[in-house]
């Protein structure tokens, strides 16, 4: 027999703590974060130093407008809602290929000069200045309310 005041073999195994016998495996949410966040500020800077070394350089950062497609093409369908041809599926045919053509030819002038085209309606903000809505309305030949 062993000595009385010493603990058993088997009772040492007891005394252990349970992370001591299942070690954690894998990263921690805390190093996931840090990586995550490490990551996220990387591709932040390099964001900011693209657009600031092509906005002067006549690039993305400078040539974009806006127009609301949606507002646009709402007016459209209204007015020929209340057209004499509203129920004719050839007139529909008709006026959607002419609002289509007439559309493509007033933003024909901004593609070729270079610019982006973004539908307002998605964007989270617009610039001041550059908002042609009204402007392409105007050449379509729908009024906007």
């Amino acid at each position: 027999m062993g000595n009385p005041v010493e603990p058993a073999v088997e009772d040492h195994a007891e005394l252990q703590s349970p992370q001591a016998l299942n070690p954690p495996q894998g990263i921690s949410f805390l190093t996931a974060t840090i990586i995550a966040m490490a990551m996220a500020a990387f591709s932040s800077v390099i964001s900011v130093w693209y657009m600031q070394t092509h906005a002067n350089a006549g690039g993305v950062g400078s040539k974009l407008v806006f127009v609301d497609g949606n507002a646009i093409f709402k007016a459209q369908v209204k007015a020929f809602a209340a057209g004499p041809d509203a129920g004719s599926p050839d007139a529909t045919q008709k006026a959607a290929k002419a609002f289509s053509v007439k559309m493509n030819a007033s933003l024909a002038p901004y593609k070729d000069a270079g610019y982006i085209v973004l539908n307002s309606a998605v964007a989270m903000n617009v610039p001041e200045g550059l908002d042609i809505t009204s402007r392409v309305a105007k050449q379509v030949g729908v009024e906007i309310q």
